[in-house]
């Protein structure tokens, strides 16, 4: 559930996890071009992990000048106008001998906005939405979108991994769902306990990341995953045993998982 790290210096065959040391707070940088518009995005993301933590382990400044990704020690969360690019990105640094995270590098790209815009515009005008009300709809679906998008590549930086097994533990059977999303889309309506998947750490549509920023900005309950993770590698918690999980290896393939079968896939389920 987490990336490993594999000390050099020792001669105990542990397996290190990555992870911060956070008896101090870390100050994550932003970067100062990030669009005013979506600034607040951009700070949600990064504390939906602080309110699982229960403090400000994540302090959010404004990265100073000459900050560069990489440097020793610096958490920089960057913005980069490049419409051509359509990714995000979410890495780290780490020391070999205890696994410790020494700096990350988190980015967006300008591209990536747009298509989140031209999806928002797309299912606005699925719901019929006049000329106002679908610009203002649109504005809405990217923030929310850039709100898990961020919080995901944060979720990297603090040491976790993907698991494309998190829509196995959606709580809503698919028939429901263009009634969940058109209440997302006429009203801003989130029912508080939804779940569309156990973490956000999983490639879902892009209308249910929509749904997930939108419980970030709304502060509802953490994912279970995410929270079980945070327990697990800074609580000294432990993982439930009823948590699915499966790795990029390990796509398009059915798992045994407790007795039941999975489908370790991205970007389910097709709706």
């Amino acid at each position: 559930a987490f990336y490993n790290s594999f000390p050099f210096l020792n001669n105990d065959n542990a397996t290190y996890i990555s992870k911060h040391d956070f008896s101090k707070p870390r100050t994550y940088y932003l970067t100062k071009n990030i669009p005013k518009n979506l600034r607040e995005s951009f700070v949600d993301g990064i504390n939906y992990w602080n309110n699982i933590f229960g403090k400000q382990n994540i302090v959010i400044k404004d990265a100073y000048k000459g900050i560069r990704p990489w440097h020793p020690g610096v958490n920089l969360v960057e913005f980069i106008d490049d419409k051509t690019n359509g990714a995000s990105s979410g890495s780290m640094t780490l020391n070999p001998e205890t696994g410790e995270i020494m700096g990350s590098y988190v980015y967006v790209t300008s591209g990536f906005l747009q298509y989140a815009l031209e999806m928002g515009s797309q299912v606005g005008t699925d719901h019929n939405l006049d000329s106002e009300k679908l610009n203002e709809f649109k504005v809405r679906f990217q923030e929310d979108y850039i709100r898990q998008t961020v919080a995901h590549e944060i979720g990297h930086s603090l040491g976790i991994r993907h698991n494309f097994a998190g829509s196995e533990g959606r709580d809503f059977d698919l028939s429901k769902f263009p009634k969940i999303l058109k209440d997302y889309v006429l009203s801003d309506k989130i029912h508080p306990e939804l779940i569309s998947t156990t973490t956000l750490m999983d490639y879902l549509h892009i209308k249910f990341f929509a749904l997930i920023g939108a419980k970030i900005r709304q502060q509802t309950k953490p994912l279970p995953y995410d929270k079980a993770m945070i327990e697990f590698g800074y609580n000294s918690g432990s993982i439930p045993s009823d948590t699915p999980f499966c790795l990029r290896k390990s796509l398009d393939t059915v798992l045994d998982f407790n007795g039941e079968k999975i489908t370790c896939k991205k970007w389910d389920p097709e709706i």
